[in-house]
């Protein structure tokens, strides 16, 4: 068999163990002749990393609030079927004005930063977002659209660079 430029590979790209299945396995069928190429476009859709980001460094009446977060949104996580959320600890996020924060990142879409976030209030609510943001194309959603635990939460909503935007 010949491949084609834009053929996806067999063999799993992401690495993170969240489902064993192969690229081909998660996309939509193809239209047309079997051995017809998947386009670019839903290969970078399928192997879109989305992240969330929690500082680890602010500091709050708990002591590391954001370790705390950390250990929640993993328990949350780990009862899901699926994992396509990548979580990670950041040493700060530069938003100590409004400890504890949180931020959204995805290759071609916008990040989101959000504050004022305690752990015990927020972790289903950042998880439903969370679950919002993968859905969007371009990763843009207004305040309305987000979870209502999450409302004046925000910080700053960042573009994606002009050449990755899928919009």
């Amino acid at each position: 068999m010949t491949r084609e430029p834009g053929d996806l590979p067999s063999r799993r790209v992401d690495r993170t163990g969240c489902s064993g299945r192969t690229l081909r396995e998660r996309l939509p069928p193809r239209s047309g002749h079997p051995s017809a190429p998947i386009s670019r476009w839903r290969f970078a859709v399928a192997a879109t990393k989305h992240t969330i980001h929690v500082c680890t460094r602010c500091r709050g009446g708990n002591g590391q609030p954001g370790l705390l977060l950390l250990g929640r949104l993993q328990d949350l996580l780990a009862a899901r079927t699926t994992c396509d959320l990548v979580l990670g600890g950041v040493g700060c996020m530069a938003g100590c004005d409004r400890p504890l924060t949180v931020g959204f990142s995805a290759p071609g879409k916008a990040s989101y930063l959000f504050g004022d976030i305690d752990p015990d209030l927020h972790a289903q609510a950042l998880l439903e977002f969370a679950d919002l943001y993968t859905s969007l194309l371009g990763g843009w959603c207004n305040e309305g659209q987000r979870p209502a635990g999450l409302a004046g939460k925000i910080i700053a909503r960042i573009p994606a660079p002009a050449e990755h935007s899928l919009q």
